[in-house]
């Protein structure tokens, strides 16, 4: 894909987090409400130094057993982009740990 120009003179705005799974089989959202972002950047982690112990499952659904996208405890960083002009809302983005105490380590940029 050949590269795009940006002319925007509006700078993106940045935001970060940090999610752990208390009860594995409930999926979180990444966010309560509705969040419009444009990409965002999941690392496995329970903290900046601390690896999970288990599987992070990744997906769109709430319902148990719908997080389809597996992160493992050793995974690089996985990137969720909108398709150009869309955007992605943080709240309909959920996570699953096999272990109580894991979770992601999120950046979003809008």
């Amino acid at each position: 894909m050949p590269p795009t120009t940006n002319n925007s003179s509006t700078a993106a705005t940045i935001t970060q987090g940090q999610l752990i799974v208390a009860s594995p089989g409930a999926p979180q959202p990444l966010a309560f409400s509705k969040t419009l972002i444009e990409a965002v950047e999941l690392t496995p982690a329970r903290d900046r130094a601390t690896q999970n112990l288990g599987n992070i499952w990744l997906g769109f659904l709430p319902a148990n057993d719908s997080q389809l996208r597996l992160l493992r405890p050793v995974d690089q960083p996985y990137v969720i982009t909108a398709p150009p002009g869309k955007k992605i809302d943080l709240s309909s983005v959920y996570i699953d740990a096999s272990t109580a105490g894991d979770g992601v380590i999120w950046t979003a940029i809008n």
